[in-house]
């Protein structure tokens, strides 16, 4: 049984290195061309991927006079801010109304809390 395979195997492998084609696809394409394929599609994700994060992404800020100096912070880093005032049932209106937006929400004792050393949380939505 292995002795006929090998026999097998031993023909099929000489009939491929005397097909100069399938000689150059196997040693061609696929150890050359398909790697430069591949390297060429992520490239090309990743040029767009990283187009796409260049764009600022918008922020609302609910309460930023608690925090001026975060809410500059946060423009410091791309984000574009806007500010508002508003209760929860506001800010899940602006969510529904607006599908992709973010929202902020600094608490009132946010500044006090930071400044004692204590964890000054924020809610985002």
């Amino acid at each position: 049984m292995i002795s006929t395979l090998r026999t097998v195997m031993q023909k099929e492998l000489r009939e491929s290195l005397r097909d100069r084609r399938t000689l150059v696809n196997s040693l061609l394409i696929g150890p050359f061309l398909m790697p430069l394929f591949f390297i060429l599609v992520l490239k090309f994700a990743l040029a767009r991927s990283v187009s796409n994060a260049d764009e600022p992404a918008p922020v609302t800020v609910v309460n930023a006079a608690a925090a001026e100096n975060f809410v500059q912070q946060l423009r410091e880093r791309g984000l574009e801010v806007s500010l508002r005032e508003g209760s929860e049932a506001d800010i899940r209106r602006w969510i529904t109304e607006h599908n992709e937006l973010v929202v902020l929400r600094i608490p009132p004792a946010f500044g006090d809390r930071f400044s004692a050393g204590e964890p000054a949380a924020v809610q985002l939505y």
